[in-house]
């Protein structure tokens, strides 16, 4: 799910980033973020006339029941003055995140489960500990 927002509705806090739509106010842990980058989207037809309209990616994990845990987007519209300012302060906030780790090491069996066990880990995994800017030793 991709949760579509305007700058001035995320608050960054001590412990978390506070999001507010237009019905609802969540919550997202600092230890929950995986990374954030900007991107830029073109703006209509004609992107060399009219620009690029920029926005931040902040990506997370998102934690359901029963132990289920999924990686979401939000996207942050704003000036791209203000997008690389929260940018910014939010890869300060994950700098400081004294439970984050920097490398791992990754033991992957590949004859366990449905012996698909490195295709999901290269196509799932891996992009993820990569944004988080996590080293890892696969085994």
């Amino acid at each position: 799910m991709v949760l579509n927002v305007n700058v001035k509705s995320v608050i960054l806090e001590a412990r978390e980033l506070k999001i507010s739509d237009q019905k609802t106010t969540s919550s997202i842990e600092i230890c929950d973020v995986i990374g954030c980058h900007l991107c830029e989207e073109p703006g209509g037809f004609l992107p060399s006339f009219f620009g690029s309209t920029p926005y931040l990616v902040i990506k997370y994990i998102s934690k359901c029941k029963n132990y289920k845990w999924t990686a979401e987007n939000v996207h942050v519209t704003g000036s791209r003055e203000e997008c690389e300012a929260l940018r910014t302060k939010v890869n300060e906030k994950l700098g400081q995140e004294t439970e984050r780790p920097k490398k791992l090491g990754v033991f992957i069996n590949p004859i366990g489960g449905s012996q698909n066990s490195l295709n999901v880990y290269s196509k799932t995994i891996t992009p993820l500990f990569r944004a988080a800017n996590i080293v890892c030793d696969v085994m």
